[in-house]
């Protein structure tokens, strides 16, 4: 593990993520994370966990952006402590909240409530992005079928606000 992004969604992760492999980089965003070591988030997130799950985990990754690993970037450090740790931001909490919202209403198109509620890897895919969800913006995101999942803006508002200054700090 080389970089840890510790970005919060929606601040510049995805361009990051494709500057970081331009460079030659392994990384895993939010998918990788999902396909190839859901399990092993899904045990953290029930759980718990601490370093020496994340060493195992990313021992041959070079570098995380997103979430969930973006919200445990501490602990990733604590496994890999010569890791840089980057943090991305928006200019405004107000800017960041409306890219969200963006994001939600995009995914709340009625075929992917079809998959989220009909596959067994769209379910899964809904039940791993409500635990984490929950786990960085501490409380639940209510997924439904017949709209796009709901969140208290004021709260995530909050939760993006303690999170960038734990990581300056």
């Amino acid at each position: 593990m080389k970089v840890i992004c510790a970005g919060m969604i929606k601040t510049g992760t995805k361009s990051m993520t494709e500057a970081l492999r331009i460079l030659g980089f392994s990384v895993y965003d939010y998918m990788e994370n999902l396909e190839y070591l859901g399990d092993d988030w899904l045990k953290l997130l029930e759980k718990g966990g601490g370093s020496e799950d994340f060493r195992r985990m990313y021992e041959n990754v070079d570098a995380v952006a997103d979430v969930p690993p973006a919200h445990f970037w501490d602990e990733i450090h604590k496994a890999f402590p010569e890791s840089k740790i980057i943090l991305t931001m928006r200019d405004t909490e107000e800017e960041w909240i409306k890219s969200v919202d963006k994001q939600m209403k995009a995914v709340g198109i009625p075929i992917l409530f079809f998959i989220r509620f009909f596959s067994p890897t769209g379910r899964k895919m809904m039940y791993y992005s409500s635990l984490v969800a929950n786990a960085v913006f501490g409380h639940d995101s209510k997924f439904s079928f017949f709209k796009p999942p709901s969140f208290n803006n004021f709260l995530m508002k909050m939760a993006y606000r303690r999170h960038n200054l734990h990581v300056i700090q």
